[in-house]
C-alpha cells in the first residue's frame, strides 16, 4: 500500500536524521535542538495556536543571524495536563551556509520545510525530536534523505486535521500556509477539591463537595 508520513503503526528508527550532527551527519543541529542549547531564542519562535485561522508565514533559513522567524510550531498531543501540550509539530528551513551547512546545490534539504515531532522546549532538558517525512513515496530509500515538504506539497496531519504547504522557497525565505479544520477529541476531566475543605476532618460516609472540570480538546 500506499506508505504515510504519520500513522498509529509507523515505526520510529533512532539518529536517522541525515542533516543534525546528533544523528547521521555533521551538520548543525536542527532548530529544536538549537532551541534547547539556547542558540535560538524565544524571539525566532512562532507558536501556532491550534484554535488559528488559516494564515500564511514567512519562515527564515536557520543558519542565518537575523530577525526572521526561524521555527514554527503548532500543538499536537494533550497527554498529561489539560490545556498544556505535550508535543509539537516543529517547522523549520534549512540553506546553505558556513563550513557545517555548506549543502550542494541539489541537495534535497534546500527544496522545501523540515518537520518534526518534539515536546516544549526546555533549555538544559534534552528531549529526542523525531523527523517526519513529508515524502514517504518520493524517498531515497529508508534513509530520510528526501524527508522535507516541497513547493506545492502538502503535509496533513491526521490526528489534527491540520494541513501545512509550502508555498515557496529562496535562499532567504520560505513562504507555508497552514491551514485548520475542526478536530473532535475526546475531552479531559479533572476532580476538583473545594480548597476549603479539610479532607482529614471528614469522616466515613459523611457528605462532601468536589467540582469536576472538564476541558475542552478540539482545535477548533
Amino acid at each position: 500500500g500506499q506508505k504515510v508520513s504519520l500513522s498509529e503503526s509507523c515505526q520510529i528508527r533512532y539518529y536517522a536524521d541525515p542533516v543534525d550532527m546528533m544523528a547521521l551527519s555533521e551538520r548543525q543541529m536542527t532548530a529544536y535542538h538549537k532551541g534547547q542549547i539556547g542558540v535560538i531564542d524565544t524571539n525566532s519562535l512562532v507558536t501556532i495556536p491550534a484554535s488559528s485561522q488559516s494564515a500564511y508565514y514567512n519562515l527564515g533559513p536557520l543558519e542565518f543571524s537575523n530577525s526572521q522567524p526561524k521555527m514554527l510550531r503548532i500543538p499536537r498531543l494533550y497527554e498529561q495536563f489539560p490545556g498544556v501540550p505535550s508535543q509539537y509539530l516543529y517547522i523549520s528551513y534549512r540553506q546553505s551556509s558556513g563550513v557545517f551547512d555548506n549543502f550542494a546545490s541539489n541537495n534535497p534539504i534546500l527544496a522545501g520545510v523540515s518537520l518534526h515531532l518534539a515536546p516544549d522546549i526546555f533549555p538544559s532538558v534534552f528531549y529526542r525530536s523525531l523527523l517526519v517525512d513529508a515524502r514517504p513515496n518520493k524517498g531515497l530509500g529508508s534513509d530520510f534523505q528526501n524527508s522535507v515538504l516541497g513547493v506545492n506539497e502538502t503535509f496533513s496531519d491526521p490526528l489534527t486535521g491540520i494541513s501545512l504547504s509550502t508555498i515557496s522557497t529562496s535562499t532567504s525565505e520560505a513562504i507555508v500556509r497552514v491551514d485548520f479544520s475542526c478536530v473532535h477529541t475526546v475531552p479531559t476531566a479533572r476532580i476538583v477539591l473545594d480548597e476549603n475543605i479539610d479532607l482529614l476532618a471528614v469522616n466515613p460516609g459523611q457528605s462532601t463537595n468536589y467540582s469536576l472540570q472538564f476541558s475542552n480538546n478540539d482545535n477548533g
